[in-house]
């Protein structure tokens, strides 16, 4: 502990704002002197000496630093009460409500009784100790949580409005802890009576709350003092701003008490809730949306700042109003490719939706493969299709860019448009850079796309006839996990080429073998089917299926 005389060094801390004045502060023991600091800290109304007070009064990081544990700042929090209390600092009195309220805990705990031989429910106090000759006594608790209220009391008959607003101070600084059970809620001398005075289930003693024989507490409804001077804004405040779940639902059902305050919420408010990080909230933000006034004339801002909400159900809706009500007019060119591009569905359908009604030029178009959210994918092809094929100078090689995508859905797209678009399909030079593709999923359709239009369109058999299809095949064929059916028609395709051109039999039985020495049954057949017509329609091979299968004899 510092010397008495370590009271000069914290008014030298206090009046150069040095922030070692709270450490300075616990490490004094002069209790008479640190009551005569008293009216020159509450007199200072610097912000940096009010929130050194706001966390004198409220830190609860451990009893070492609460205002109420330490015997030798009890003249310190005595003179600070009673200054607050006479100067009408409502603000500093709802800092005295909360930190006297959270001065008591009790615990559920139960006792045998003899005379009914079982268990009876009963509480104790868990905090503070019974005899804690170092903090205030539990009487003195009770007697300043009662003080305390009895403030707020006569603020309420005096000047209901001013009370409101000053019972909002008190309850914006219940800490989740404060109300982490049913007990610890009724704990709260002061938030008690602010929130559920006139509850038919609570009965008050001088020592706390209780619930009512034959009651519990998930009958608890709010019933607050003073009800009638609690408007929609205040109502609306404690929801938005209160930091513990239990004060929140009160508010929210407080307002389904009156209906009326949901009516016409004005779209500020609506979008306060549903940027708010309480789901609950969110929800109910999300059923105002609707009907919230002024939707027409909100700043495109705050829908940029809701557009960034990473909840899906809120970001449906909020596309969904501002495709009805909000003009694209606002947003460039570049902002909307930015929705269309981002990774969310809902925000790129709405990008995609509004780029539908510009003219766009050909690059711009292409830009369209950059979409990475699935569900935006069909609609990004289907507009680039419709522009694209519709140019005078139509190019194939636009389809590229979007048979290359990373998305498996803007590659399924388009691969439909390629095997339809015959000016695409025709291209020898296209198809060496497709059959090139990293992708599984474009190799596999490659395989279908030949089987299915080879043997219909004759231009097309000549083209593939000399396409580089080889990596191809071989990918099809090698991979483990799927592509059963492609790998049978690459058997037959590989059989057909070396049945085209024996020359490269030595390139393409290596490949017929893969598909030959399956243990699959199906794809073993396939291989060997093919391998046994393309020897047999070709008898030049023979010599190398035999190098290349030992094992397998050919009957002349």
């Amino acid at each position: 502990m510092a010397a008495e005389g370590s009271l000069l060094l914290l008014e030298e801390y206090f009046a150069s704002g040095d922030p070692r004045f709270r450490s300075e502060l616990f490490g004094l023991n002069a209790p008479k002197k640190s009551g005569a600091f008293a009216e020159k800290w509450f007199k200072d109304l610097r912000p940096w000496a009010r929130a050194e007070l706001h966390d004198f009064l409220l830190d609860r990081s451990s009893r070492r630093f609460m205002a109420l544990e330490r015997a030798d700042l009890k003249p310190l929090v005595k003179r600070l009460f009673k200054l607050a209390e006479a100067a009408g600092d409502h603000r500093v009195m709802a800092w005295f409500l909360v930190s006297v309220d959270r001065s008591i805990r009790r615990e559920e705990v139960s006792h045998y009784d003899w005379p009914s031989r079982s268990f009876v429910p009963s509480l104790r106090h868990d905090f503070p100790g019974k005899g804690d000759g170092e903090a205030f006594t539990v009487r003195t608790r009770h007697y300043l949580r009662r003080r305390a209220w009895r403030y707020f009391r006569r603020l309420g008959f005096r000047d209901p409005t001013r009370y409101v607003a000053a019972a909002l101070d008190a309850l914006v600084e219940v800490a989740p802890v404060d109300v982490d059970s049913g007990v610890h809620l009724l704990d709260n001398w002061g938030l008690t009576h602010i929130l559920f005075h006139h509850s038919p289930i609570l009965r008050r003693q001088t020592n706390g709350w209780f619930v009512k024989d034959g009651a519990s507490l998930r009958d608890l409804k709010p019933a607050p003092a003073f009800a009638a001077a609690w408007d929609a804004e205040s109502i609306y405040r404690l929801l938005l701003k209160a930091g513990a779940r239990p004060l929140r639902r009160t508010a929210r059902a407080m307002l389904r008490a009156r209906p009326a305050l949901l009516e016409k919420v004005p779209f500020v408010r609506v979008f306060e809730m549903l940027d708010h990080p309480d789901d609950e909230i969110r929800a109910l933000g999300l059923e105002l949306l609707g009907s919230a006034a002024g939707l027409e004339s909100a700043p495109l801002d705050s829908w940029n700042r809701l557009l960034a909400s990473p909840n899906l159900d809120i970001l449906d809706a909020v596309c969904t109003v501002m495709a009805k009500l909000v003009s694209p007019q606002g947003f460039s060119t570049e902002q909307l490719f930015a929705f269309a591009a981002g990774p969310v569905g809902p925000v790129a359908r709405l990008g995609l939706g509004w780029l539908r009604q510009r003219d766009l030029p050909v690059p711009d178009l292409l830009r369209l493969s950059q979409v990475r959210a699935p569900a935006a994918a069909t609609d990004a092809v289907a507009l680039a299709r419709e522009r694209l094929s519709a140019q005078a100078d139509f190019n194939p090689e636009w389809l590229l860019p979007f048979l290359d995508s990373g998305v498996r859905e803007v590659r399924g797209a388009a691969w439909t448009w390629f095997s339809e678009e015959k000016r695409a399909r025709h291209r020898l030079d296209l198809w060496a850079k497709i059959v090139e593709t990293p992708y599984d999923d474009i190799r596999m359709a490659i395989i279908g796309h030949l089987e299915r239009f080879a043997e219909m369109d004759t231009a097309l058999r000549v083209l593939l006839a000399r396409a580089p299809l080889e990596t191809v095949w071989a990918t099809v064929l090698l991979n483990i996990h799927r592509g059963n059916r492609a790998k049978r028609l690459a058997a037959g395709q590989i059989a057909a080429a070396i049945e085209r051109e024996p020359a490269r039999a030595p390139q393409f039985l290596p490949l017929l073998a893969i598909a030959a020495r399956s243990i699959r049954a199906p794809e073993f057949r396939a291989g060997l089917a093919a391998l046994v017509r393309a020897a047999t329609r070709r008898p030049e091979i023979a010599d190398q299926v035999a190098r290349h299968f030992p094992e397998l004899t050919l009957a002349p």
